[in-house]
């Protein structure tokens, strides 16, 4: 906008100004006013373009990283027919992060055992493709500090599971936190700090971790293999914390208890960093699923779960059966749960559009679909668009 002010004072029509009349003057300065303030406000209030960044599927286990907008405007990002690119997180910047099994030597290897899954970053346009971390680990589920300068990730090495971060800057690496393993993470909004959750022997645990003075704090424990005071297994207590997810206000930390006895039912719970309080979000007989999506205003959020559901092995037809769907609900912080999809489908992966009045998901028309569908929707559940039909089952979705 500066260049635009200084384009109009150094305009032709500015200098003519100074010869004019006072009358002539002070209506040719408030006709250049009025198309200053109509530019002004037509920045204002033209609406900013926003994509949905996603794994879709090309063949077999082939995956490549996409975005698209709400016209259904693809744009191919990674585009090959030999890797599976996964799980892309985007910077403010346009930077993308992701994981994929990619390797420069493109030859059949009929000695190979297994595959080594390592961070690769590159720009919107899908160029400059670079590979930021070469270990014997698997590094997975890369994401952007909120002040875009530090990845975060996880890495499978040794029969542990390590918290990492790189600087954008140098690609120094720190090894933040290892455990037995850990159920995911996430940023505080300051970026001074990520809470993740962690199993180590028979606990499960909620933490914190502070970057700059690396201490950590436990936040909640549950055991997974609890005994009573005869030494006796207790099953009411075999649970595990996953899924984190920071509000963006700071003052929360949505989780997942996922238990270890079947039959048990998989609960949404909000940590209360202040008040140090748990609070149930999640209804009865709801089984929530990854991933979780707050609001800007950290009053609600959005997340999947399983309703009804069971699997059997059918002898007659020789086939695993799922009964149920999988729906998405959005939860107000005030106690209001609403459940938006119904049938016996699958809908999962909610976020938030940029404005929030919309949302996007995966959709599949049964639970057993191994390929899903990209869809946006109003959130009383109409205006509903179909923006790509090909998408990788495993997929990650950011809206950005």
């Amino acid at each position: 906008m500066d260049g635009f002010f200084q384009d109009q004072l150094d305009s032709p029509s500015a200098k003519v100004i100074f010869k004019m009349s006072k009358q002539d003057h002070t209506r040719a300065c408030m006709e250049n006013l009025f198309k200053i303030i109509t530019v002004v406000l037509l920045f204002k209030t033209v609406p900013v373009s926003a994509d949905l960044l996603f794994v879709g599927k090309v063949m077999g286990p082939i995956a490549n990283i996409y975005s698209v907008d709400e016209s259904g405007t693809l744009n191919k990002i990674t585009d090959n027919i030999l890797w599976r690119d996964m799980e892309a997180d985007i910077a403010a910047d346009g930077k993308i992060a992701f994981m994929s099994n990619r390797e420069e030597d493109t030859r059949i290897n009929m000695r190979r055992k297994g595959e080594n899954f390592n961070i690769f970053i590159t720009d919107i346009e899908g160029k400059n493709i670079v590979q930021i971390t070469n270990t014997s680990g698997q590094e997975l589920t890369p994401k952007f500090s909120p002040d875009n300068k530090r990845l975060a990730y996880l890495r499978d090495l040794d029969h542990k599971r390590e918290l990492c971060i790189i600087s954008m800057e140098d690609k120094s690496e720190r090894i933040i936190v290892s455990a037995d393993t850990i159920y995911g993470y996430s940023w505080s909004p300051d970026g001074k700090q990520l809470s993740y959750a962690a199993v180590n022997n028979k606990q499960s645990s909620l933490m914190i971790i502070d970057l700059d003075s690396k201490k950590t704090k436990v936040l909640l424990e549950t055991s997974r293999a609890a005994t009573n005071t005869d030494g006796e297994q207790n099953d009411t207590q075999l649970q595990e914390i996953v899924s984190p997810q920071w509000s963006p206000d700071g003052n929360k930390i949505a989780f997942i208890v996922h238990p270890l006895l079947r039959g048990a039912e998989r609960q949404l719970k909000i940590y209360d960093i202040e008040t140090k309080s748990v609070r149930l979000i999640s209804n009865k007989g709801a089984q929530v699923q990854d991933s979780l999506a707050w609001s800007d205003n950290s009053k609600s959020i959005l997340y999947s779960a399983l309703i009804n559901y069971k699997f059997y092995y059918d002898e007659k037809i020789h086939k695993k059966v799922y009964e149920g769907g999988m729906h998405i609900f959005h939860s107000q912080l005030d106690g209001k749960t609403t459940q938006i999809t119904t049938g016996d489908h699958l809908f999962k992966k909610p976020v938030f559009s940029p404005d929030e009045k919309r949302i996007g998901f995966l959709y599949a028309d049964a639970l057993s679909d191994r390929t899903l569908q990209l869809k946006t929707m109003n959130l009383d559940s109409s205006g509903k668009k179909t923006l790509h039909n090909s998408v990788a089952q495993n997929s990650s979705l950011v809206w950005y």
